[in-house]
């Protein structure tokens, strides 16, 4: 099965990682899924090959749109929540492009709730609609019952985790 890693936060300004001191002095220092896929890939333990993405919000949409730009090197997406704005017809074509470059390459779970106060229901299916037909490949689920904002449902694992669980063992199975 997967072993648990957390990688701590990345400093980013204007969608780059930076490298700096107390926020002073910054200067570029690549993509920010990237820079977390090299820091991971340097921790003991962790093994070679394509990684399993997971995000919140911004960070679900960007590990959805980096195994879509770069497939051989992702198993899997796990996206909480994710989105970019919450405007369908800014931010809706972002996700068929995402589907398009991912087709059937990368078996990605959507995780909403129905109570998000940033997209709710309508909007995230019109994401997952766009994503499909362009010919990406995810599950998505609607949880209920999630307390206060849902936008925040990561938080409450026990929602989610054997839906997580089942997504993983299928993942685990096609290494193998």
């Amino acid at each position: 099965m997967f072993k648990v890693r957390v990688i701590p936060c990345l400093d980013v300004k204007d969608g780059r990682v930076v490298k700096g001191i107390k926020f002073l002095d910054l200067r570029d220092a690549g993509d920010p899924v990237e820079s977390a896929i090299a820091y991971g890939r340097k921790l003991p333990g962790v093994r070679p090959g394509p990684v399993l993405l997971a995000g919140q919000s911004r960070g679900g949409f960007l590990a959805t749109h980096y195994a879509g730009l770069k497939p051989g090197e992702v198993m899997g997406v796990v996206n909480f929540s994710g989105g970019w704005y919450p405007y369908g017809p800014v931010t809706t074509p972002y996700y068929a492009n995402a589907g398009r470059s991912a087709t059937d390459k990368v078996p990605q779970l959507w995780l909403y709730a129905d109570n998000d106060r940033l997209y709710d229901e309508a909007l995230t299916r019109e994401y997952y609609q766009a994503f499909v037909e362009a010919g990406g490949s995810a599950r998505f689920e609607l949880i209920h019952g999630v307390p206060g904002d849902g936008h925040l449902l990561r938080l409450y694992a026990d929602r989610w985790r054997p839906i997580a669980d089942k997504f993983l063992a299928s993942l685990n199975r096609q290494r193998h």
